[in-house]
Order: C-alpha cells, then sequence, then structure tokens
C-alpha cells in the first residue's frame, strides 16, 4: 500500500477526509445546518425591491420573500463574534485547498464556494457571502447556519488540515 499512496496523493487525500468526515460524526454531532447559504432568488426578483431592509409585505414579487433585503438585522449582537467564526473557518479551507486537500473544487461561475460535505449535513456558502452581505449589508444568515458556524470543531478541522498537508508533503518529498 505504501507504493500505492506514494504513486497517488489523492489516496492520502481521502484517507484525510474520512478521517475528517468520521471525526464530525462520531465525535461531535453539530445542529444541521441549512443545504446553502447564501444563495438567493435571481437577481432581477431581488434587485427589484431596492438595497435597503425590507419587512414582507403582501404585494410582493412571487418567490421574493428569499431575498437579502428580509434578513437585513443592523441591530444582531453576535455578527462580530459570527463574523470571526467564519473567517477563521474559511481560512482554514483556503489552507487546505491551497494545499492540494480539497476533494472537490468549490466554483460556482467562477468564484470559490466552501462546503461541508459531511453526511447528513450538507452545507455550503459562496466565498463573498460574509463580506458582502453580512458585513456590508448586514443581512443575517439563518438561525441554522449561525448555530452551525458557532458549533463548527475548528480545531478539530484545523487539526486534520494540517495532518493532511504533513501527509502529502512526506509523500512529495519521498
Amino acid at each position: 500500500m505504501g507504493t500505492l499512496v506514494s504513486r497517488a496523493p489523492s489516496l492520502a487525500l481521502l484517507v484525510v477526509v474520512i478521517a475528517w468526515l468520521c471525526r464530525f460524526a462520531l465525535v461531535r454531532r453539530q445542529p444541521d445546518a441549512p443545504r446553502c447559504e447564501g444563495y438567493w432568488p435571481p437577481a432581477d426578483v431581488c434587485l427589484d425591491l431596492g438595497s435597503g431592509a425590507r419587512a414582507a409585505a403582501a404585494g410582493d414579487p412571487p418567490g421574493s420573500r428569499g431575498c437579502p433585503q428580509f434578513f437585513v438585522d443592523k441591530s444582531w449582537g453576535a455578527k462580530a463574534l459570527f463574523l470571526q467564526r467564519l473567517d477563521a473557518i474559511e481560512e482554514v479551507a483556503r489552507e487546505a485547498s491551497d494545499a492540494g486537500l480539497s476533494p472537490k473544487e468549490g466554483s460556482f461561475v467562477g468564484s470559490r464556494e466552501y462546503q461541508d460535505a459531511s453526511p447528513g449535513r450538507a452545507t455550503c456558502w459562496p466565498a463573498g457571502y460574509s463580506d458582502h452581505y453580512v458585513r456590508r449589508f448586514d443581512v443575517r444568515p439563518s438561525g441554522q447556519f449561525e448555530a452551525y458556524v458557532q458549533n463548527f470543531d475548528l480545531e478539530g478541522f484545523r487539526h486534520v488540515v494540517r495532518q493532511g498537508r504533513a501527509c502529502l508533503d512526506r509523500q512529495q518529498g519521498a
């Protein structure tokens, strides 16, 4: 098997990814998160609502209730803590991707997408979500996504990524 691993760093990657998934499945069950966060209805539907916060009203265009204008919350007290944790998660995910540890390049129309493919909790969000929507326009994420970010095992993820990187470095040096 050592020969197989040295010829196929992707097999080592697979082992690291499986170990990471098992860690979440067996050690620490996280709250269910939405399938994806930060994806909105078609732009023409949302742009017609204007750029500010909006309360739902009769006569809103069909399908517009999912637009970010309905989720603006300038008084959200946990925003800074949420952004700090999400930034840290994204930083480790970028480190994994830059090291070749990403099982699937998460791209959507040329931009990066963060994905947690843990069984039963497939979660994703676009790279610009935190900066553009949460920081700039005070869009508050769903309660499920807030809980997902708060309870994410960042240290466990960081540890697995660093182990994977070290493994790949050893394989490339052999």
